[in-house]
């Protein structure tokens, strides 16, 4: 699990602690809760619950977790402000079976001041044009079979240009 937060890049912000007790007796696995810097309640909980639904006549293995908004949305409150857009910048598509880099790719994508959507739904690339236009996208990113080329489709005029993969990543080349 800790490999997997690795690669977004979030595993420093994550806390184990082994003397959490809830007292949920539904719980049979790992629990969890989420936290905001300097907001000292949860914003989000869950946990493992193997048995939960056999209760209600469904047995089945499930995890689940709920966000507390009341909660979340009084942490953010400051940070919301006057973020509403009307689309977002980049849905990246990767059709590579690995997809660390193109999380690399939208993580610097984001530190760069885009905002990125990642396409994990398999689907060809028409799909996905389909898909990023009917959403409001501004761009479709598109990264090679191999994660070491890059095409980019304008979606307001339908350009299509072939930026330098690593130029974009180092922040030299602008969308």
């Amino acid at each position: 699990m800790l490999e997997v937060l690795g690669v977004y890049g979030i595993d420093e912000y994550v806390t184990i602690d082994l003397g959490e007790l809830r007292g949920f007796d539904y719980h049979t696995g790992v629990i969890f809760q989420g936290f905001l810097t300097g907001f000292g309640r949860a914003v989000c909980s869950g946990g493992r619950y193997d048995g939960l639904t056999a209760r209600y006549g469904f047995p089945a293995p499930a995890t689940g977790f709920a966000f507390n908004l009341f909660n979340l949305l009084f942490a953010l409150d400051r940070a919301l402000d006057g973020r509403g857009e009307d689309s977002i910048d980049v849905l990246l598509f990767c059709p590579a079976e690995d997809k660390a880099p193109a999380q690399r790719l939208a993580a610097a994508l984001r530190s760069q001041g885009y905002s990125v959507a990642r396409d994990i739904i398999v689907r060809d690339r028409q799909a996905s044009l389909d898909y990023a236009r009917r959403m409001h996208f501004r761009y479709l990113l598109i990264m090679n079979e191999t994660n070491d080329g890059l095409t980019l489709l304008h979606l307001a005029d339908g350009r299509e240009t072939t930026p330098c993969l690593g130029a974009v990543l180092n922040g030299e080349c602008r969308l």
